[in-house]
Parts: C-alpha cells; structure tokens; sequence
C-alpha cells in the first residue's frame, strides 16, 4: 500500500486543523468503577471531542473513523454496544461515525486516512484514536515491553485536498514494523528533505536506535511524560510542540507510528496559523476532587 517517496513531491498534503486530547489515568475513573461506567464515559468523551473539532471543519462531504489498538472486544466485536457507542458519539456531535479499525493497532490513523483520501469523495474527515484498559487486564503485560503505558482520546480535523499525498502504509510484516517505518522514513526525507517528525514515545533503547536512524529535525522523545500511547504518540507529540510554538506559517511535519502486528504508518501533513490544538485534563476518580 506504499508508492515511491518520489511520487510525493509538489502534491498537496493533508491540513490538520485541530487536535484534541484528553489523557486517561489507568484505571479509568478508578478501581471502584464498572466496566458500564467507563464505556460511557468513553463514547461521551469521543462524541464531545468529534463536535469540539467539527467547528474547525467546513460544510461538505465528512468522514469520522475511530481507530484503536487495544479497545475490549467487548465493547467493539458485538453490535449491540458497538452500535450504542455510536449512537452516543452521533448524539453528541451530529454525525456518526463510520467504521472502527482495529486490526492494524497503532498504525490504524495511517490507513484511516488513506482509505478517506482514496476511496471516499471526502474533504474533511475526523480521526479519533482511542485506547483505554477497560478491564484492567493488558497495562502490566505491555509494560514489560514498553515501559510506562499512557491512555486516551485524540481527535484530530483533517482537510483533505485532491490529490493529497497519502500516508505510506505496510505490512504486517511480523516482527519487522518498526524497521520498516524506519526505512520508509529515510526513503522519505530523502525523496522530499527533511522535516520535523514525530514518532512513538518509546523506552530509551527503540528512541536511540529511531534517532540514530533518522538523523535530525526529531521531536522529542515524551515517554516519561506520557508513557507509550500507542497509536496517538505522534499526534500528541505535534500538539505538544503546536501549544509551545504555534506556526506563523504552513509547515510540513512527518508523523509515524507501528504496530507489534508488523504494520506501519507514516504521513505528511501541513500545519500552520489555522491549527487549533486543545489538551483537556484527565477524567476524575469517583470521590476524587479537582
């Protein structure tokens, strides 16, 4: 699902017009709460940030995919509250999603908006990312791997012009998704220059490898402030630098994410003065005061 590096150059990126993110303290609304009470305050949460970003996008063709690389089968693999979860997100933001992509985990936002771009009459999509440990199950078992384990929902706008560039996706190449993308991005700063890009937060020794590959224009490495968020970590990582430096002038930034599945993700997009980004606080505690 790739094409040439080359084949990118001169044609218009996708604008990314708003990001939202709102970060989850595992256990969600604490160790009391049932597992009804955190899949509500899940698709409330998605539902309100779809209608936050919908200001930042204009009349015409919509899209809204959600994408998530650990979300209960319980709450996505039956209809019945798959399809309450999108009631509830419909009746907060006006518009229903359409479809939920789970198999490709991390790299899911990649082919989100390639398939919006290529196979939809699309101009503006909404992208929301989710991960939560609805069951208390998997935070433990990815820690030994990944060190800190950060949760949340991100939302991002996206404008997409004809004839965009779409994000590279591949695989699943089991066991090589992160070498891939690190191929993948050489062949791409090589083909276009290099630009400021955005990875996942890792543990030291997967960063130093990504930096050693890459080179320079690398953001920083927010592991120890979010831990590793799975699909969302480039985009958090773009918001975070857009609420220090906002851009006086449309700039092209790099984005990349892989999954443990062997897949892989990386986009170009362009940022600028018409970026909105918004970090909300964590859900509270039952009990528990602000």
């Amino acid at each position: 699902m790739s094409e040439p590096a080359s084949a990118a150059v001169g044609r218009p990126l996708a604008k990314v017009r708003a990001i939202v993110h709102a970060p989850i303290a595992a256990p969600l609304l604490g160790a009391e709460a049932s597992f009804a009470d955190r899949h509500a305050w899940l698709r409330d949460e998605v539902g309100s940030q779809a209608a936050r970003v919908a200001e930042a996008l204009h009349d015409g063709a919509r899209l809204h995919l959600i994408c998530t690389s650990m979300l209960s089968k319980v709450a996505t693999g039956w209809d019945e509250p798959r399809q309450s979860f999108f009631d509830a997100v419909t009746a907060r933001s006006g518009q229903r999603p359409a479809g939920l992509l789970q198999a490709y985990q991390c790299a899911g936002w990649g082919y989100a908006i390639r398939f919006a771009a290529q196979h939809t009459d699309c101009r503006w999509l909404t992208l929301t990312i989710l991960d939560a440990d609805l069951h208390e199950l998997f935070s433990g078992e990815y820690e030994v791997n990944l060190g800190r384990i950060g949760y949340g929902v991100t939302t991002v706008a996206l404008e997409l012009p004809p004839g965009m560039v779409p994000p590279d996706c591949d695989g699943p190449l089991p066991n090589h998704g992160f070498t891939d993308m690190l191929h993948a991005l050489r062949a791409r700063r090589k083909a276009t220059g290099p630009a400021t890009t955005f990875l996942p937060f890792m543990p030291e020794g997967l960063d130093g490898i990504a930096r050693r590959s890459i080179g320079d224009r690398m953001a920083p490495n927010l592991h120890a402030d979010h831990g590793h968020c799975f699909g969302a970590d480039p985009w958090i990582g773009l918001l975070e630098r857009l609420r220090v430096q906002a851009p006086a002038a449309a700039e092209r930034v790099v984005l990349g994410s892989f999954a443990f599945s062997g897949y892989y993700a990386i986009g170009s997009v362009e940022v600028g003065p018409w970026t909105s980004v918004e970090l909300r606080e964590a859900p509270m505690c039952e009990g528990q005061s602000s």
